[in-house]
């Protein structure tokens, strides 16, 4: 997706963790920096006439949970699905507070995008990489916390804010979705190997 953003005359950006590869697949430039936004901001305002697109790969909420403010573990609320236990309560409430770093850091980007006014024609994202890590091994279980996923996504004019939706999704659909919001048609590039139906989008087809 990158690759096809860079070719339509965007620069792209991808700020703190990266886990892709080839390099040559993924061509943003990387901003440092997990809570400080300097960067960041010197990367939206650039050029007025550029559209850009930026991936922020928050780290939070992740162990050793070391991050974002304390919470008395004695007057948080348990989950029903986890045994109420001063374990269980220590190690949640250092979760919350990752939890409300991440927070922290929506808020900071959404105030980035209201400063720099930008945020009336920006698409906005939110997903979670997978379902909770808590308890330990959460995050790779079959059961619900381990699977459901977060996605809220802002897009001024086009999605009624508050509205919901019961469509299955998974994140292979998130860069054609971008793609074509953008103009891009998906469907027309070939990315090197079949797609469900067994063709390859992008190359010719022949009928009979």
């Amino acid at each position: 997706m990158f690759t096809h953003l860079k070719t339509a005359g965007y620069r792209v950006a991808l700020q703190n963790k990266t886990h892709v590869g080839p390099p040559a697949s993924f061509p943003f430039e990387h901003i440092d920096g997990a809570d400080d936004l300097t960067e960041t901001i010197a990367f939206v305002s650039r050029d007025a006439a550029q559209p850009w697109f930026m991936v922020f790969a928050s780290n939070d909420p992740h162990s050793p949970w070391s991050r974002g403010p304390k919470y008395d573990p004695t007057k948080i609320t348990v989950p029903p699905y986890l045994h109420d236990n001063i374990v269980t309560r220590e190690a949640l409430a250092k979760y919350f507070g990752e939890i409300s770093k991440l927070d922290e850091q929506v808020g900071a980007l959404t105030k980035m995008l209201n400063d720099t006014q930008q945020s009336e024609n920006t698409i906005v994202l939110f997903v979670s990489e997978q379902g909770s890590s808590f308890p330990f091994g959460g995050k790779w279980s079959v059961y619900d916390n381990g699977i459901h996923t977060s996605a809220i996504l802002r897009w001024p004019g086009k999605v009624k804010a508050g509205s919901s939706s019961a469509a299955l999704m998974q994140y292979v659909d998130v860069a054609p979705t971008f793609l074509a919001a953008v103009g891009i048609d998906p469907t027309k590039i070939d990315v090197g190997c079949p797609d469900a139906h067994g063709a390859h989008p992008g190359r010719a087809r022949h009928s009979i």
